[in-house]
Order: structure tokens, then sequence, then C-alpha cells
């Protein structure tokens, strides 16, 4: 009688790890079609495992419920270059079986390439996909699914974007002479809060350009970034400008020197729509330089206007004379 229930079984576990193995491959199966799909932009390709009452949700939180729902966003997903832009890697999906008739598979998919709207390139992005699959009528759908994205410490954070968004700014335009990359950081127009009459002033982004392009022309930057401090949409960077001049009007009009500069920075869709620009230059030798050179021309200036009347009414005198 032993004989015979071992033998039972081990026929039984046999039949089982068969089940079992059938199973994981068709999930598996099911999985690599999603992928051919998505890469494809195949619609019904990714739809045909999912079950009617599909509950999907990506890494961004879009959730849709039901087929028809989900066929409609990723009609619109597929549509949109810069999120299709880039190259998969899909790893190994992970399956266990809490019950016989149910599956949980997890992947990891790591998206290189991508772009956001305005052409900047994303970091890797790690998305972990769980799917919850059901045996219905024999065959394996996937009931659930849900995306999301895995960040590093330091994080692909708004904030951490818009700093490095500054960075760059800075780089090309005040620390190497890589002004025409201006329209890559400063929106069509923005609003400046400075000195003098740039007060809540809107300018056309080439203002930027024409200010970094009028030292570039009369000296040269060895700038750097001492630290930066960003939250929500407002990045403050403070920085060292140190500036030597090498032409006449630069040495006259600025001089050679250091100032330390705080600017606040308001980013919008990657471009920088509002600055505010806070010198520490009061008591710098640089500013006493600059200010100091403009008194000098305004001095000579107003003393030069009575001169040149004197002179003519000199001229008028000795006419008048002979």
């Amino acid at each position: 009688m032993k004989p015979i229930l071992t033998l039972c079984f081990v026929l039984t576990a046999l039949l089982s790890q068969g089940q079992g193995t059938s199973s994981v491959n068709a999930i598996k199966e099911s999985i690599s079609r999603y992928d051919q799909g998505w890469d494809a932009k195949d619609v019904d390709l990714v739809l045909q495992d999912y079950a009617d009452n599909i509950d999907w949700t990506n890494a961004f939180g879009d959730r849709t419920q039901g087929k028809a729902e989900l066929r409609t966003l990723l009609e619109t997903i597929f549509s949109l270059d810069f999120v299709m832009s880039g190259e998969n890697n899909y790893q190994d999906p992970d399956i266990t079986f809490p019950k016989p008739d149910l599956a949980i598979a997890r992947s990891v998919n790591i998206r290189t390439g991508q772009k956001w709207p305005d052409g900047r390139l994303m970091k890797d992005r790690i998305n972990n996909h769980i799917r919850v699959f059901q045996k219905l009528k024999g065959e394996w759908k996937i009931i659930h699914h849900i995306v999301s994205q895995a960040h590093d410490k330091q994080g692909n954070s708004l904030a951490e974007i818009n700093k490095e968004i500054a960075r760059n700014f800075y780089q090309d335009l005040w620390f190497t002479n890589n002004t025409d990359k201006y329209t890559e950081y400063v929106a069509d127009e923005y609003v400046v809060h400075d000195i003098g009459d740039r007060k809540g002033v809107t300018e056309p982004a080439i203002e930027q350009k024409i200010i970094a392009d009028r030292f570039w022309e009369g000296g040269s930057w060895n700038s750097t970034i001492d630290y930066q401090i960003a939250e929500g949409d407002l990045v403050a960077t403070r920085w060292t400008a140190n500036y030597t001049a090498e032409s006449f009007m630069s040495k006259i009009m600025f001089g050679t020197g250091s100032i330390p500069i705080i600017n606040v920075f308001r980013i919008k869709d990657g471009k920088i729509v509002e600055i505010w620009n806070h010198r520490h230059d009061i008591d710098s030798n640089m500013a006493l330089v600059f200010v100091g050179g403009k008194g000098f021309l305004l001095g000579l200036l107003i003393a030069f206007i009575p001169a040149l009347f004197a002179i003519r009414y000199r001229r008028k005198l000795k006419k008048l004379n002979t």
C-alpha cells in the first residue's frame, strides 16, 4: 500500500511541477508580447493579454480601468515622440504563485535615452513592473498592472533638474564663451529684477547673450559655483564671478576683480522665465573701479559741455571783432 501511495505522491508532484512550468512560460510569453508591442507602438499587441477589467497605472500616476480606457491612453502615449524616444532594456521577470489560479510577476525595464517634452535628455529610468495574472477560462490574463520608477538617492526630482539647468546656463554663458546656447536655457521672454532700470522688466531671451557677450568681448572669466539651493520651481545659485579685463574699455568700465553673486531663477518647462540678480559688490574693488570709471567719464562729459560752448562762443566773438 505504501509504495502505491508514494508513487501517487510523486506523480502528483511531477504533474504539479509540469503545470507550474507551463504557467511560468505562458506568463513570460505574455510579458514578452507586451514588450514587443510597446517597442513597435502596437496597441493591439500590448492589450492582447489584459483582462477586460484591467486596472493599469503607469510610473507618472496615470490610471485607467478597463481595456477601452487603456487603449485611448496608449494611443496618446504612442503618438508622443519624446515619450517613445530611447531604448528599453528588459530584465527577466520573477514569478510567484500565491494561489493555483493567481500569479504575481515582477520585472524591471531600464529606459535609456528618453526625453522630456522640451527635448532635454532624461536620466536613465528604472521602471519596476508588477503584474497580477489570473487564470480565466484556462488562459492567464493580467488583471492589475502597476509601473513604478525607482530613483537614486540624489533623485531626478524637479529641484535637481532645475539646478542642473542653472548650472548649464552658467557653464555656457559665463564660464565658457558658448553664448549662442542661450536659447537652451532662457525662455523667449523673461522677467528680470535687477538694479537701475531693470526692475520687473520683461526682456527677450537674447538680452542674456548680449550681456554675456559684452564681457567676453573685452575680457575673460574664471568663475565658479559656490552652492545651490532649490525648492519647487526656484533655484538660488551663489557663484563667484572672477573677471579679467583685457581691452581698454573693459578696464575702464568693468575692471579686473572678483564679485560674489546670488541669482534666483524661476524655471518653467525647462526654461528660465524670471531672474533675481543680487551682487555683493558694493565694497569690492571691481565695483569701485566700475562706479569710479562711470563717475570719471560722467565728470569728463559734464566738464566738456561747458568747455565746448565756451570755445564756440569765443569763435563767434572773434568773427564779430573782425
